[in-house]
């Protein structure tokens, strides 16, 4: 079976209409979402869609931890212009002026509801989807792994922490798990570093050649092991250039057999 994948969508309306005219070109086929869906542009209220899933990503949590009230950074990641744009576009005129909070959770609570029920993973035969990753310093990754650290989740997933000590660049880890792990939440222009014991070429630091960093899939896979699939094409970033990743993975055989990376991948 074939299944689009997306992540880090960030309201942008554009990576939208890419992933329509990938459905178009592999119709029936199963979408999933690999989470944050709102902030960095402030359509997130609009990017929906039907015959998919969606994972919640750590935006999306955000987002329920202020509407519950608790102390979290989701205003200075983005999240005053996703509150005032969700308003204007669902609550009625009178509403648009009063608490915004409250606007949200009283015409808006069914997308809530919707986002507090997203898993924080999904496993197929061959692949594992996630927004972050896993916590791969743990002795069983994928049951140790806090909800949280699914959404939130960077080095430790990346890199092989006790390797990198005292190095000068990073030292990917290894994937301990028989699947394929597709993932977002990092932008891939972020990502960079050496294999252990150099048994591939080393992934270089992203330069901004263009004034914006480039975000194209990148892929880390040590030999006789399943690989690692980063997608986060840089949509929080907010440069113009960078509008996603949407890519086509076939979940028999895990790995990714389409792709649209857009400009930032030339």
């Amino acid at each position: 079976m074939t299944m689009i994948v997306v992540s880090d969508i960030h309201g942008h309306l554009e990576t939208m209409d890419r992933v329509r005219a990938m459905q178009a070109k592999y119709p029936h086929t199963l979408t999933v979402y690999l989470g944050d869906y709102i902030d960095g542009y402030p359509y997130g209220g609009r990017v929906q869609a039907s015959q998919a899933i969606a994972i919640r990503g750590n935006h999306d949590q955000m987002l329920l931890d202020y509407l519950a009230d608790k102390d979290n950074p989701w205003f200075i990641n983005g999240g005053k212009a996703t509150l005032r744009q969700m308003v204007q576009d669902y609550a009625p005129a009178k509403a648009r002026k009063s608490n915004l909070q409250q606007a949200v959770l009283t015409y808006m609570s069914p997308l809530i509801q919707f986002i507090a029920e997203m898993p924080t993973a999904v496993e197929f035969d061959k692949l594992l989807l996630i927004h972050a990753g896993l916590d791969l310093s743990l002795e069983d990754p994928l049951k140790e792994t806090t909800p949280f650290n699914r959404m939130w989740v960077r080095e430790p997933y990346i890199y092989n922490m006790d390797e990198t000590k005292n190095r000068e660049h990073p030292v990917f880890a290894h994937n301990p798990i028989a699947k394929t792990i597709v993932t977002g939440h990092t932008p891939t222009a972020l990502i960079y570093g050496d294999y252990e014991n150099n048994v591939k070429p080393s992934l270089p630091p992203t330069s901004f050649s263009d004034g914006y960093p480039k975000c194209p899939v990148k892929v880390i896979q040590y030999p006789d092991e399943s690989p690692r699939y980063f997608i986060d094409g840089g949509n929080h970033m907010t440069y113009k250039e960078n509008y996603g990743n949407i890519c086509v993975f076939d979940e028999t055989k895990g790995v990714m057999i389409d792709s649209d990376q857009g400009i930032n991948a030339n």
